[in-house]
């Protein structure tokens, strides 16, 4: 990275000047490349050069990279006393290999990263860094990606960074053949041009007095660029307070997302239990069938030792059940099984009254009593990228009432009429079921059940 002092000019001082930005440089494949320019739309297309110098000589900049495309834009940066003849913008010279949308990180290798983005046939404005550490490449990968909106196959980085499935070399990207003349710095001149010095001149050779109409020309004309930049300016600082609100209601909205949504339905995830459960043997080689845990995890099965041996059950538990079994002591066996629900879908639930009242009803039916209380809901504010400010946690929309009942028959019989019943659980829209415990009981050979759920429901 270059370390030579840098000029200050009176630009510099200026209030509403943009920020300055110190110029990185990189070696790859023999040529040299910079990066961290200050990227600037331009808006002139006939005369977007024009519009480049006037622009560097408000702001004290004299080197520019030009991207021509769609969209022109212009990168900036002051040269000071650095000789950057023959050298290219980097972050224009990956977007003339990749395109127009893409976010990538490239590991160089002196050990630095390259994060450039791409968005909208433009280079985003501050990523185009070179980063001396994965964490700070990775940071900066998370700013971007939580600004602007790429496709997953459009994002590359190595994969020290658990960021991207897929990563580009960027010296094979930037080989000697890929490399652009169009994206060499160039050298910015400012003053007049050719065709306002041969106008000023026939003005002197016309009449003294033309040159004063030019010099009062020229302030208006300096002065309606000015006016533009600010216009730009404050357009740029608009378009990106509305990224940031964007990406902020985006992540309020995910926050808030409902769980019940990605929970399996009630009835899907008591048929997927019984099935598994309801082919369990009671006993495998002098081990008695316990109790039989099914949650979203998996099922936890458990048999006491009642006769038989752990090498016994060692052996025999991956030809009856297809995975090992796991031992606490040597009287306890635990077997493991997965257990596969859909997604319930994002119910439209309905008020605690209506619950309530079918729920309720069901148990008084056939003389149950369930526990039944509400619980807090409480989101988490959503984390926010580094340099922005705090949100504050999303207030839920909806209620959550736990509840728990025990008894002799098999949860599904709570899900159809008869049993004592005429109301089923069925009609409760938002009906969850966390955990269903089915056990044994060894002194008379009957299984019963105990059931833990939530009903989601209306504020």
């Amino acid at each position: 990275m270059f370390k030579a002092p840098r000029r200050r000019s009176k630009a510099q001082a200026r209030a509403d000047a943009p920020v300055r930005q110190d110029l990185q440089h990189v070696e790859i494949n023999g040529h040299g490349f910079v990066s961290n320019l200050f990227w600037q739309p331009l808006n002139n297309a006939r005369s977007y050069m024009a519009e480049a110098k006037s622009f560097g000589k408000q702001n004290g900049w004299d080197i520019v990279a030009i991207r021509r495309g769609t969209r022109i834009q212009a990168g900036f940066v002051d040269s000071g006393s650095r000789n950057l003849k023959g050298m290219f913008s980097l972050a224009a010279s990956l977007a003339s290999v990749l395109g127009d949308s893409w976010l990538g990180a490239f590991r160089l290798k002196d050990g630095r990263y390259v994060v450039v983005a791409v968005h909208e046939m433009l280079i985003c404005p501050g990523v185009d860094r070179l980063c001396a550490t994965a964490e700070e490449a990775k940071q900066m990968l998370t700013n971007a990606h939580n600004t602007y909106s790429f496709e997953a196959d459009s994002i590359f980085a190595p994969p020290e960074l658990e960021f991207a499935s897929q990563d580009r070399d960027i010296y094979q990207l930037l080989s000697a053949k890929s490399v652009k003349k169009e994206n060499r710095l160039k050298q910015l001149t400012f003053g007049m041009s050719t065709r306002q010095l041969v106008m000023a001149s026939v003005g002197v050779l016309a009449v003294v007095g033309a040159i004063g109409g030019y010099l009062v020309w020229h302030a208006q004309e300096q002065e309606a660029q000015q006016r533009e930049a600010a216009i730009q300016r404050a357009a740029e600082k608009k378009r990106l307070d509305e990224l940031n609100a964007t990406a902020r209601r985006q992540l309020v909205q995910a926050a808030l997302a409902h769980p019940w949504a990605v929970q399996a339905n009630a009835l899907d995830f008591i048929s997927a239990c019984s099935k598994i459960t309801n082919a369990l043997p009671l006993s495998v080689k002098g081990w008695t069938f316990g109790s039989a845990e099914c949650s979203s995890s998996g099922i936890v099965v458990r048999f006491a030792r009642n006769g038989g041996t752990v090498e016994e059950m060692r052996e025999a538990a991956p030809v009856a059940f297809g995975v090992p079994a796991a031992f606490n002591g040597g009287d306890e066996a635990t077997i493991t099984l997965a257990l596969a629900a859909p997604a319930g879908g994002d119910d439209v639930i309905a008020t605690p009254d209506d619950d309530m009242s079918v729920f309720m009803t069901h148990f008084q039916q056939i003389d149950v009593a369930p526990t039944l209380e509400e619980r807090p809901v409480k989101i988490e504010p959503p984390k926010v990228p580094d340099g922005q400010p705090p949100l504050e946690a999303p207030v839920a929309t909806w209620r959550q009432y736990h509840f728990s009942f025990d008894g002799p028959w098999a949860p599904v019989s709570h899900f159809v009429s008869g049993k004592g019943a005429t109301v089923s659980l069925a009609g409760i829209p938002g009906l969850r079921i966390e955990a269903i415990t089915t056990k044994l009981n060894a002194e008379d050979a009957t299984l019963t059940w105990h059931v833990e759920g939530n009903i989601y429901a209306k504020k």
